[in-house]
């Protein structure tokens, strides 16, 4: 860890502890606008403010002189234009030294600028995992939203051809659910055992099955006196 990201993180952690304006470091983000996460990075640390605008957000909030702008040109950069300047001196004798000079400057300090900033595998690892996590959440809500918006559908009850298009969607939509209960632990499978009564599989799988044979849904229609449990819950 360097020197400066060292001098920022402990001078930026002893002023965060002492100040009552935010009263977190994301409420800090959200306030000045900055990319969420990256004072985390700054607290501990791991990167320094190398960007100008964000060293200005971070000077007028916190008014710590650790956030000055940068103004000391690294020292690979100054060697680097001393022997570009020699041998241009060398070469070009009635040369513009002035141009070569800024040009190797901007070079030298936007490479310094990369190696300043090291990638953390270990934050991107679980930035990753942070975004899968949504992207589940998401998908978890939708198929959510496609079942209820079925169930509320009110087609017509001559319309046999509507309800059965219901019906197939509605099974779309829980082989999508179920599917994540053939991957999942034993005890997120007991948990499902306990939420959806095994007595109301049984009636559907039963029903099911039953209209698939004419003569076998007529015998069913007559010793068929079950209700389901979960509608009697409310779930």
């Amino acid at each position: 860890m360097s020197c400066e990201r060292e001098t920022e993180a402990e001078a930026f952690r002893n002023w965060f502890a002492s100040q009552t304006t935010y009263n977190s470091l994301s409420a800090m983000e959200r306030a000045l606008n900055i990319t969420e996460d990256y004072l985390h990075l700054i607290k501990d640390g791991s990167r320094r403010a190398t960007d100008p605008e964000l060293r200005r957000k971070l000077r007028e909030a916190t008014g710590l002189k650790a956030f000055d702008p940068i103004s000391d040109v690294p020292k690979i950069a100054v060697r680097t234009v001393a022997n570009h300047s020699n041998l241009y001196k060398k070469t070009h004798p009635h040369g513009n030294l002035q141009n070569l000079t800024e040009t190797t400057i901007k070079k030298s300090t936007t490479n310094a600028k990369i190696l300043e900033q090291p990638i953390d595998t270990l934050l991107l690892i679980k930035e990753v995992k942070q975004l899968r996590e949504k992207v589940d959440q998401i998908h978890t809500k939708l198929t959510e939203a496609n079942v209820y918006q079925e169930i509320a559908k009110k087609p017509s009850s001559n319309n046999a051809e509507e309800r059965a298009k219901t019906v197939m969607r509605l099974l779309m939509s829980l082989s999508s659910e179920l599917d994540f209960f053939k991957s999942c632990t034993e005890n997120e499978r007991k948990i499902f055992k306990r939420i959806v009564p095994g007595q109301d599989v049984g009636y559907i799988t039963t029903l099911l099955r039953a209209l698939y044979d004419e003569d076998k849904f007529q015998r069913w229609l007559l010793f068929s006196t079950y209700t389901m449990k979960g509608k009697e819950n409310g779930d």
